[in-house]
């Protein structure tokens, strides 16, 4: 009887040493999943993230070419303000001078 309970012993330890041998196996290819699966979703992320600061980068640059050409334009118009008043003081200083100092 002693004999048969120690077969069964082992029997149950070696069935304990399959299972933890499974158990190790699963883990390392769950492991191994888990790991391909975070790079793949770095490398997603970091491909999303450049598509993003490129587009935000052209929309910068289109955004700053548009603000020069504004105030290339508004500081045009504001010299040829500038240049006709001038124009203006000389008219008011003739017409000035002609009526009141003449």
């Amino acid at each position: 009887m002693a004999e048969q309970e120690i077969d069964t012993i082992r029997h149950l330890i070696e069935i304990e040493k399959n299972a933890s041998i499974l158990i190790s196996e699963a883990q390392a290819e769950a492991d191994k999943k888990i790991a391909a699966a975070k790079a793949q979703a770095d490398s997603d992320f970091r491909e999303r993230a450049a598509k993003i600061v490129s587009e935000k980068e052209a929309e910068y640059e289109a955004k700053i070419k548009d603000a020069s050409a504004k105030y290339n334009e508004l500081l045009s118009e504001y010299k040829t303000k500038i240049e006709n008043s001038l124009k203006s003081i000389d008219f008011f200083n003739n017409i000035a001078e002609k009526y009141l100092f003449a």
